[in-house]
């Protein structure tokens, strides 16, 4: 399996993939989760967060789309603290500047059913953590339901919850934030078992601050 990121300005060769990934995820999200307010009538599932800012990690198998995630930098609009501001009751760790909002994780359903802890999960898992180092993040933030947060907690990620859970669409959902660490990505890594060497397909993005900011322990 390889992770591609995939940005602006988007490769020829990945015009195809990211167009698979908005697709894929409309079934997913919309038709499969019931995401009636995101439905579409291109069943492509494209936001106000789908700009130029975004980055997206997408994990194929051979030709094959089987997961993704998405990346926007917290000192630009994002989905965390415009749509689901009312999530944040709490300060983030650090300046906007040094986050992203990770949002729109998903795995291809056929690869997930009957596992416990799917390959492509493990997978999309330890690219996030990856690239959120190589780019220089101290921390990303998430909006998702209790089990993603512990699903997080059980791969030996420090993670802070930013506020109170909220019922939204009959399920408590929370918004908190991830520490990014070489030692949270040696956890992850070693509690899914995936390899020292990465899978992402990679190039910088020179964006400013490589430096990882170390975020004060509590």
């Amino acid at each position: 399996m390889k992770v591609h990121i995939v940005r602006a300005p988007v490769e020829r060769s990945s015009i195809d993939l990211l167009e698979r990934n908005y697709r894929l995820r409309h079934t997913i999200f919309v038709d499969m989760q019931g995401w009636e307010a995101i439905r579409r009538p291109d069943q492509r599932d494209v936001d106000d967060f789908d700009t130029d800012d975004a980055t997206h990690l997408l994990l194929t198998d051979g030709d094959e789309l089987v997961g993704g995630s998405r990346f926007t930098p917290l000192d630009k609009p994002n989905l965390l603290q415009t749509v689901f501001s009312g999530l944040v009751q709490g300060n983030l760790p650090a300046s906007p500047s040094h986050g992203a909002d990770w949002t729109r994780f998903y795995v291809r359903p056929d690869r997930r059913e009957g596992r416990r802890r799917a390959p492509e999960s493990a997978a999309l898992f330890c690219a996030v953590m990856e690239y959120a180092l190589l780019e220089g993040y101290a921390f990303i933030t998430f909006v998702s339901t209790i089990y993603m947060l512990e699903h997080g907690v059980s791969v030996g990620w420090r993670i802070t919850p930013l506020g109170a859970p909220a019922i939204i669409d009959g399920k408590p959902t929370v918004a908190a934030w991830i520490e990014v660490s070489e030692q949270a990505l040696a956890n992850v890594r070693r509690i899914t078992g995936q390899p020292a060497q990465g899978l992402l397909d990679y190039a910088p993005s020179g964006r400013p601050g490589s430096d990882i900011l170390v975020l004060p322990r509590y």
